[in-house]
């Protein structure tokens, strides 16, 4: 869903958007963890073992 807090005023501001806060906070440590190079390279690394399915099921 999204909702636009000022219609009159569309091209200066971008939509607002709902969503939940746990996907909220998610996205906020993900950013934060992504600004360090350092973190970024292992987190990434760790992101490509689990899509080759390094770990099995869980």
């Amino acid at each position: 869903m999204t909702l636009r807090a000022d219609q009159g005023n569309e091209a200066a501001r971008a939509p607002d958007v709902i969503v939940p806060l746990a996907e909220c906070e998610s996205t906020e440590q993900t950013e934060y963890l992504l600004r360090s190079p350092g973190n970024a390279e292992t987190l990434r690394r760790s992101i490509a073992e689990l899509d080759r399915g390094a770990y099995g099921n869980r």
